[in-house]
């Protein structure tokens, strides 16, 4: 790994604990007297976010895209949402998961990596 690897890995530690010192209580977010980042930062951080998970995956990386304290009603409503951003139906996402010879929405831990390794028997 370079030095110029290891500052932007440390880089994006730092926005990440950042951003969940800020942004990470859930209750304080939906109050309506709680300023929120603008709709295009989200965007732009999700765009990050996503680009940098799928490049792991396909480094062979396996890891959960999200940590413990994400709820199923919060992963069904980003899901959707995404899916509807790129126009792609469920059922043709269940044809694409059919036909991966890989699975990657697995819920088995076996070779995964990173933030719930531990989990890993």
């Amino acid at each position: 790994m370079s030095s110029s690897d290891t500052l932007t890995s440390t880089a994006a530690a730092e926005l990440a604990d950042q951003l969940d010192a800020t942004y990470g209580d859930f209750s304080a977010l939906v109050r309506q007297d709680r300023e929120l980042p603008t709709p295009e930062t989200v965007q732009r951080l999700m765009t990050v976010a996503m680009k940098l998970y799928v490049a792991h995956h396909e480094r062979g990386e396996r890891f959960d895209p999200v940590g413990p304290d994400v709820g199923a009603t919060e992963v069904a409503i980003l899901a959707s949402a995404m899916l509807d951003a790129v126009n792609l139906e469920v059922f043709e996402l269940s044809i694409w998961h059919g036909l991966s010879h890989e699975n990657p929405l697995s819920h088995q831990k076996q070779g995964r990596v990173g933030v719930n390794a531990e989990e890993q028997t």
